[in-house]
Formats: structure tokens, sequence, C-alpha cells
């Protein structure tokens, strides 16, 4: 057995185990070299493992000479000339021993200078990272690429199709892998593919926020995008209506390409387009083109327009809205905010006549100005109790009996009569008559 001991006689690291015949012994750091009757063995200090036999017979001296190892017999000297370390680490990463290319790249700090072992190691990290991906290993690959800084586009390259067209990225040379893209990576295995993007959707997901994302926010949403939109993936709209840097020409393409036409509204809406937004979704609405997303898209709309500040927008789709449903759509006018109408000086006067073709609608909106705005003015309270009126004797004359409108619409009346001092009596008169 060999010991390790400090100059205090502390052993701390376990031992390494030798043949009964040992010779001699060196240490080359991070190796410990042996000679017996046969051979030369050579353990690690750092994991006390046997890396290398090479069979030697008739040695009889083996010794460290100024960091070099000499082996002598009889009949000549020979030295042991190890291969450089960062040559071992990449042996053992070509033969996917990610655990002991690890260990031996830790324990080779003290021999490198640190800005240069900095590099390297995150390097090997990286290197180990996609061995552990290929397996399938997510949660060890993931780890890797956080430890070792991973641009994160090196991982987006492998997916077909994911980098936006306008990215200059080139992969690092030399290559941290062998794979062209993931079609290779998993031999076409359907499967595979599909866990792969799940791991991309939900660590680009993680480092979108993050400081690794600094620099490449655009490439993360815009690959991001893709693969939800194709895994028909829930976040998809979750990620439209908050902040993100998605680019606009390559992600509408993909979500045209998928027939994700309310998603692709949502990113037009994003970037100000409002009006590309509105005419995809009134053509979802009008069965022109095909996307269940919402099975309420008609009332979006209408609470899209009715917070919308462009005016010509929302006098472009009133009359679709109203023509849909008139005591729905009227919201566009009655549930716009007052200071914005106020802002833009909305008449409410261009509204009634827009209205004249929907009575209901026309209602509700003198409803709003009366009874929820309390306009003192005389003409509206006058207009919403003729209408009022002429609504119930459109009724009377249809049938004698009081349906429930018609009884609805006589307490309307008795109330705003009631309340109101504002509407023209003799008017109101003038019509009973």
């Amino acid at each position: 057995v060999g010991m390790f001991a400090t100059v205090d006689g502390i052993s701390q690291r376990a031992p390494v185990h030798w043949s009964e015949n040992v010779i001699g012994a060196a240490l080359c750091f991070p190796y410990v070299v042996a000679l017996d009757d046969e051979f030369i063995t050579v353990h690690s200090m750092l994991d006390q493992q046997q890396k290398q036999t090479l069979p030697f017979k008739e040695g009889h001296i083996l010794q460290d000479f100024e960091g070099k190892v000499i082996v002598a017999t009889n009949k000549g000297v020979y030295i042991l000339v190890p291969l450089p370390l960062e040559k071992q680490i990449q042996d053992l990463l070509a033969s996917h021993r990610v655990e002991e290319a690890l260990v031996l790249a830790k324990g080779a700090r003290r021999n490198i200078p640190k800005e240069k072992f900095q590099v390297m190691y995150k390097r090997i990290l990286q290197q180990a990272g996609f061995i552990q991906f290929a397996q399938l290993q997510f949660l060890e690959a993931k780890e890797l690429f956080r430890s070792g800084q991973l641009d994160v586009r090196e991982l987006i390259s492998l997916y077909p199709f994911l980098l936006p067209t306008s990215s200059s990225f080139i992969r690092s040379h030399p290559p941290l892998h062998e794979y062209a893209d993931l079609n290779q990576l998993t031999q076409g295995d359907q499967e595979k593919m599909t866990k792969c993007k799940r791991f991309l959707m939900s660590y680009l997901n993680e480092v979108r926020s993050t400081e690794v994302a600094n620099g490449y926010k655009e490439d993360i949403d815009t690959a991001l995008l893709k693969l939800y939109a194709e895994a028909n993936h829930e976040s998809l709209l979750d990620l439209l209506v908050s902040e993100n840097f998605c680019l606009l020409t390559d992600s509408a393409a993909w979500l045209e390409k998928h027939k994700k036409y309310f998603a692709l509204g949502l990113l037009y809406h994003y970037n100000g387009q409002d009006a590309a937004a509105l005419q995809l979704w009134v053509k979802i609405v009008d069965g022109d083109i095909q996307d269940s997303t919402r099975s309420d898209l008609y009332e979006y709309i209408v609470d899209f327009l009715t917070f919308c500040s462009d005016q010509d927008l929302v006098g472009k789709y009133s009359e679709w809205i109203l023509q849909k449903n008139e005591e729905v759509g009227v919201q566009i006018f009655t549930k716009r905010p007052v200071e914005e109408q106020e802002k833009n000086n909305i008449n409410p006067d261009d509204i009634i006549s827009c209205l004249n073709k929907y009575p209901k609608a026309r209602v509700k909106y003198l409803e709003h100005l009366v009874l929820e705005r309390k306009i003192e003015k005389e003409k509206y309270h006058t207009h919403l109790a003729v209408l009022y009126l002429e609504a119930i004797l459109q009724l009377k004359s249809v049938t004698t009996d009081n349906c429930t409108e018609t009884t609805e619409l006589l307490l309307k009346l008795r109330s705003l009569l009631q309340k109101s001092d504002l509407y023209r009596i003799r008017f109101i008169l003038g019509e009973l008559r």
C-alpha cells in the first residue's frame, strides 16, 4: 500500500494499492508512478485509481529527478514523459469519461497559471456538458453548461432553424462537440428529439432573465418562441404578452408556418403594429383562417379596441364589431376610459350618430352617458326616455301581455322619469299622444 502523509505524519488521502514487490516509487503530479518486477503502474493522487500499466521487466531503479521520472535496468536508462495534462483531459472526454476528466482538470489547477486554467476549465466544463447532453443526462448537462458559462447559442445552434437568420453566431473553434446538429446527435430518433427540445425550452426559459442572456436576448427569445409554437406549448402566449426580444421577421414567418395566427397578432401588437394584429384576428373570427386558440376572440377584440388609443382603428372596426353583436360591441364606447375620451376630444354626439343603425347599442350608450357618467344634458336624457318609450309602444303593438322585456323597460323609464329633471316632458308627452 502506498500511503500519503503530511510532514506532521497525517494521512489526508486514501492509499493506493500496489503489488507486493514494489521496487521504487516516484511522484509526478498528479500521479504516483511505481515499479515492480514486471510492470510500471500509474495511480492518480486525485482519486487513487490505477490509470495505466506499462510492461517493464528487469527494472531496478525508479526515481524522480528534477520533475522527470527516470527508470533504469542493467542495460539502459529511460525517462517517462507524461502526456500534457490538456491532452490527457481531452482523451478522457473523447472516451466520455466525464467525471475522470473533471477530477483531473481540477487537480491540474496548481500546475497551470490561473488565467490559463480558468479558460481551459470553462471549456472542459462546456465539452463535458455536451457529452452529458448527448446521453440525455439533462440535469448534469445543465449544471455543466452553467458552471462553464456556455454561450447559449452553442446549444441553440444544434437545433436546425432556431437561430434567427440575422444571427452572427459562429460556433467555437475547436468545436465543443462532434455533432453537426440534433438530427445527427439523435440519429433521427423522434422521441429523443422531443426530449432534447423540451430540455432546451426549459433551459432557455431559465436563462433568458439572467446575465447568461446578455447580448443574446433576441436569439434566445426567438428560439424559445419557435420551440413553443412547434410544440403547441401554452407558454407561447405568456412569452408574447410579457417583455420579450423576439425578432419580428423570423418569428412572424415561423408563427404563420405553424398557423399560430392569434399569437402572430400578439407579436404584431407587441411591435406596435395593431392594424396588422386586428386584421388577423378579424379573419379568425370570420372563419377566413383557422385558429382555435381563443374561443372568445370576438370579446377579446372588443376589449382590445376598448383600450386602443388609435381612434382610426376603432372607427375602422366599429361597424364590424357592432354587426357581430350590438350589446357586446358597444363596450368599445361605454368601457373606454373617460380620461382617454376627454384627451381625444371624443364627441358623444358623433358616437350616437354612428349607433343610429344599431338601436340596442344606442340605448346602451345613452344609458352609459346618463346613468353611469351622469352627464347632465337635456338631449341625452330626453333621447333615452324617448327610446324607452318607443320600445315599449313597439312591444305593446305586438302583444297585449306585459312580457319580461316590457316590464324591464317600464321600470327603466319610470326610474329615469323619477330621478332626472333634465328631460323635456312636453316632448315625451307628445310621443305618448
